[in-house]
């Protein structure tokens, strides 16, 4: 869900979650309490504060139709989230999976992509 507030990307998320030590404990601060965490700013700060509702209620709308289809989201707070993608920076926050091959077997084939992508990764 923090994803889903403009200006919170995959890393500054992680850092977020890393500070306060888990996604619900960043949910219940105050946006004075979330400007301890380097690289957030006051707009996104509050953003967050005032989002946090429509954000959380989006991602358990999305958790609920991914349930429905089959399709299981793995986050990188789980156990089994595959080793090779932890080292990475810039790694997702969540992979929707569908079907029982668990991850980081070999081989694998991924497709990775948005629905929303920016004009920098239209042009890539």
């Amino acid at each position: 869900a923090l994803q889903l507030v403009e200006g919170v990307g995959p890393v500054l998320a992680r850092a977020l979650v890393a500070h306060f030590g888990g996604p619900r404990a960043v949910w219940a601060r105050k946006a004075q309490e979330l400007l301890a965490v380097p690289g957030l700013g006051v707009k996104t700060a509050k953003a967050m504060v005032a989002n946090a509702e429509p954000a959380l209620r989006r991602a358990e709308l999305q958790a609920a139709r991914a349930a429905q289809e089959g399709i299981r989201i793995r986050t990188y707070l789980d156990a089994d989230w595959p080793a090779l993608l932890a080292p990475h920076a810039f790694m997702p926050l969540a992979l929707f999976q569908k079907g029982e091959t668990p991850l980081g077997a070999q081989p694998a084939v991924a497709i990775v992509g948005t629905r929303a992508p920016t004009d920098y990764g239209r042009r890539q």
